[in-house]
C-alpha cells in the first residue's frame, strides 16, 4: 500500500522532473540560438537528470510496496532538497 510519505517522495520526484524539463527547454532554446559546447553539455545534464527523476518516482513506487515510513522519510528529505535546488536552478535559467 502507499503510504502518504511515499506518495510525497512520488509527488516530488514529478516535480523535479516538470522542473528540469523547464530548465532543458531553455537550455535547447539557448543551443538553436548560440550553439555552443556549453548549452549542448547543459542539454546533456539535464536530459540525464530528467531520466533520473522518472527512475527514481518508479523506484520509489516499487519500494513503498516493501518498505515502511521508516525508509521513506529519509529519502522525502533528501528528494525535497533536491527540489530545492532545482528549482532555485530554475529561477536563475528564467532570468
Amino acid at each position: 500500500m502507499l503510504g502518504p510519505i511515499w506518495a510525497a517522495n512520488i509527488a516530488l520526484a514529478t516535480v523535479n522532473m516538470l522542473v528540469v524539463a523547464g530548465v532543458l527547454y531553455v537550455y535547447t532554446r539557448n543551443f538553436g540560438a548560440l550553439h555552443s559546447k556549453l548549452a549542448l553539455g547543459l542539454i546533456a545534464f539535464s536530459s540525464i537528470l530528467v531520466i533520473q527523476n522518472v527512475a527514481a518516482g518508479v523506484m520509489y513506487w516499487q519500494l513503498a510496496q516493501t518498505y515502511t515510513a521508516a525508509v521513506a522519510l529519509p529519502i522525502l528529505v533528501i528528494t525535497a532538497l533536491e527540489t530545492t535546488g532545482l528549482l532555485c536552478l530554475f529561477w536563475v535559467t528564467w532570468r
